[in-house]
């Protein structure tokens, strides 16, 4: 004899199922969020600043920046060189929480109150800062 299914259970089945598709596909498509991105790259205040490396273990300024846009799947593919971040996204002119601010020598993450967050060749390590205290960005 056949059994039924109660369809309160086949509809909650359904949705689950739809609910953790589209979680999975927001996910791979860069469904992160700006504010994902900030978490990502405040959690690695204090790690070593070493040239060309984004993480996750030391960084350089734009692997920072990578690093956390990867990770919070903002974008999978993030540039290396911190000169293609110009051309990456748009430009604006009051930065919001996990914009990247690019400068001459360097980017960083704009983490809010006129601070970023970047991994920093003088200092050595990853830290917060000043955005006016970086220079002035491009």
């Amino acid at each position: 004899m056949p059994r039924r299914i109660n369809p309160v259970v086949l509809l909650g089945l359904t949705i689950a199922i739809a609910l953790s598709l589209a979680l999975s596909a927001g996910a791979q498509s860069g469904g992160g969020s700006p504010g994902d991105a900030v978490g990502a790259a405040m959690g690695q205040v204090g790690k070593p600043y070493v040239f060309g490396t984004d993480g996750p273990d030391t960084f350089s300024c734009a692997g920072l920046v990578r690093f956390a846009l990867r990770s919070a799947g903002v974008d999978e593919n993030a540039p290396w060189g911190h000169g293609e971040y110009l051309g990456a996204y748009p430009n604006v002119s009051s930065p919001k929480p996990g914009d990247v601010v690019v400068y001459p020598n360097g980017v960083a993450m704009y983490v809010g109150d006129g601070t970023v967050v970047m991994a920093n060749e003088a200092d050595g390590l990853v830290g917060t800062y000043p955005m006016e205290s970086i220079g002035t960005p491009m």
